[in-house]
């Protein structure tokens, strides 16, 4: 048994060229078939004579290469409104989250109202009654009435599809009311206080440059 282990010879391992892994890819370099756009490349000669060590995941490209393209023509415009589609397809609490982040904090912190949403045909997945409690310049969105009972300053019953239409700024609370899409019940002038809260953001912001 012994003599058999000694006359057996251990394969020799191969060679490094068998081992070496083909070289990988640039993750911006165009794929098999597909040309390089005149946008990458003269973003790629911005950041050099290679192209920038973008990721190969999607949106860390996309911040890559609009980096890029900033420092080369500068600050580019964003879209003027809010895709109907992806409007539609928000949940209403991100809806209400997307009203919190944009309110005013010093005119927000001197206000104090409740306000009762009643959404009709809503989806099945989320609640058609919700709560928006300003205080403290903070908005809270809560699903169904007050936690405890208390009072709203003003109640708006609306369709989804009305909400989403004033989201993406294809109409405002203002002509909706006025067209009776939207029924308010409660201190009127409370809503036209509350939607002067929030602030519209500006597309132009700056990505890489300060």
């Amino acid at each position: 048994m012994a003599d058999t282990w000694r006359t057996r010879r251990t394969p020799a391992p191969p060679s490094s060229s068998t081992w070496a892994a083909p070289a990988a890819a640039s993750p911006t370099a165009p794929r098999p078939g597909r040309a390089s756009t005149s946008r990458e490349t003269s973003s790629w000669r911005t950041a050099g004579s290679r192209p920038p060590p973008c990721s190969a995941r999607g949106p860390w490209r996309n911040f890559c290469l609009t980096g890029t393209a900033e420092l080369r023509d500068g600050v580019r415009g964003g879209a003027g409104r809010g895709a109907p589609d992806l409007v539609a397809a928000l949940t209403a609490e991100q809806v209400f989250q997307s009203m919190a982040v944009r309110l005013h904090g010093p005119r927000a912190a001197e206000a104090g109202r409740l306000l009762r949403w009643e959404i009709t045909r809503p989806s099945a997945t989320e609640a058609g009654i919700w709560t928006l409690l300003l205080s403290n310049g903070a908005l809270t969105s809560l699903p169904g009435d007050a936690p405890r009972g208390e009072a709203p300053d003003v109640t708006l019953r609306l369709g989804r599809p009305v909400l989403d239409e004033v989201v993406g700024r294809r109409t405002t609370f203002a002509d909706a009311i006025g067209a009776g899409r939207i029924a308010v019940t409660g201190d009127v002038g409370a809503l036209v206080r509350f939607g002067g809260l929030p602030e519209r953001p500006d597309p132009r912001f700056a990505i890489v440059t300060p």
